[in-house]
């Protein structure tokens, strides 16, 4: 996983890319609108991963950490997705 910074930085344009496309969700067509509500499913997720992440590190949070980094990948991929479709 990458470092801390690294992942917050991640974290933070994910999070400037969903407000954008929250502001365009009236433009969705059907399809686009089923994808906006499993990402979003995903994202509220993404804070426990990421909680959980930080109440492990001090342990061993490398699986915790790797979820953590799948998901904010596939949230990207997502996001990508939809906003090459508006």
């Amino acid at each position: 996983m990458t470092d801390s910074k690294d992942t917050a930085s991640l974290v933070e344009d994910l999070k400037t890319t969903r407000d954008e496309l929250k502001l365009k969700a009236h433009l969705f067509e059907m399809d686009m609108k089923n994808e906006w509500a499993d990402l979003e499913k995903k994202w509220d997720g993404l804070d426990l991963n990421l909680d959980d992440a930080s109440d492990a590190a001090k342990e061993s949070a490398g699986n915790v950490g790797a979820a953590a980094s799948l998901l904010i990948e596939e949230l990207g991929r997502g996001y990508k997705k939809i906003k090459a479709a508006l």
